[in-house]
């Protein structure tokens, strides 16, 4: 399994929560039968906090923290180094907002693209956007169209949204149009550059659940969207005191007739939105809890376990807990 499809590019010295499973059956007339690495009391594989500690050896060992990201200075056809990137520190919700502005164009990068911002900031359980676009006169798109069609081929605002500071090889594409149609997929980009890809896309929005809210104003020549994307659809509980990558984007047409336009907050010299060296750099505010800000919770669900005792912590010294299940400690496509 490649690191790339989990947006890592070295484990060593991190902490992860894996389960192993198998299914039997006796004979052709037998019962399905279950077996697991760490098992609960359900016949259920998906009970995530009986899941084992995984600790990868090497860099700060023993569950510390990764050893630092390797990035690369030499300019790309994209024209984008580590230097070059803008950032971003986002506050709770409670305690303000911050904003990305989209007023460059991919290609020439030009500061002359019709303006759009996006204003972010997190609570507990979601990250928080809203885009607002002006200076807008088609309002383009086909009114045909249904969630996750190629939305992206008319008038659209875009997030690309990556946890961890690296360049992302594994990332969310979020999309919503003037009728507020959504496009909403993981990228897997194992070179950082669209080359190679594929798409996993998400769905059903009521799940998670993703919430939109889209309004336009003609005379004003402006639209907006209000947006809530949960954290658990990142594997994350608390974002605070970590840095992910995104870039945000919007396309364009003057009229029915024109040719669409792009532009980014970060833009890059090719004319594609998937170029991850080019994401910026997002910090949320506060201090961070833990691995990928999840924190650990000590209540026993009906799966048999609480967050402290999940079995299987294999650590870098090689040796089990004393309780046999290991010690309660641990560290922690695309449309354009």
């Amino acid at each position: 399994l490649p690191l790339s499809m989990f947006n890592v590019e070295r484990p060593q010295g991190t902490t992860w929560r894996m389960n192993f499973f198998r299914t039997y059956y006796r004979d052709a007339n037998a019962p399905q039968e279950y077996g697991a690495w760490n098992p609960n009391r359900l016949i259920s594989f998906h009970q995530t906090p009986c899941f084992g500690r995984i600790a990868f050896a090497g860099g700060g060992g023993g569950g510390g923290p990764p050893p630092p990201a390797q990035t690369n200075n030499a300019v790309g056809p994209h024209g984008c180094t580590p230097d070059s990137v803008p950032s971003l520190n986002v506050p709770h919700c409670n305690d303000g907002k911050a904003t990305a502005t989209i007023n460059k164009r991919l290609g020439t990068l030009a500061a002359d693209f019709p303006p759009a911002t996006v204003t972010i900031c997190y609570t507990n359980q979601a990250i928080e956007l809203l885009f607002s676009a002006t200076s807008e006169t088609s309002y383009l798109v086909n009114i045909t169209q249904k969630n996750n069609d190629p939305i992206w081929m008319w008038t659209v605002m875009e997030a690309f949204i990556g946890p961890g500071s690296n360049d992302p090889t594994e990332y969310l594409e979020f999309e919503v149009a003037p009728n507020n149609r959504l496009w909403t997929g993981f990228i897997h980009n194992p070179h950082k550059n669209f080359t190679s890809k594929a798409t996993a896309f998400v769905e059903d929005w009521d799940l998670y659940p993703i919430k939109s809210s889209t309004t336009r104003d003609v005379n004003a020549q402006t639209w907006t969207s209000m947006v809530s994307l949960p954290l658990s659809m990142f594997n994350v509980e608390r974002p605070q005191g970590t840095t992910w990558r995104m870039n945000f984007f919007r396309t364009y047409y003057r009229d029915a007739n024109a040719p669409q336009e792009y532009g980014a907050w970060n833009p890059n010299k090719l004319i594609s939105f998937h170029q991850t060296p080019c994401f910026g750099y997002v910090r949320f505010d506060g201090e961070a809890l833990g691995p990928n800000g999840s924190g650990g919770g000590n209540t026993i669900g009906n799966n048999g376990y609480y967050g402290g005792n999940a079995g299987g912590n294999y650590g870098n010294s090689g040796s089990w807990g004393n309780n046999g299940k290991g010690g309660s400690q641990g560290g922690g496509g695309g449309g354009d």
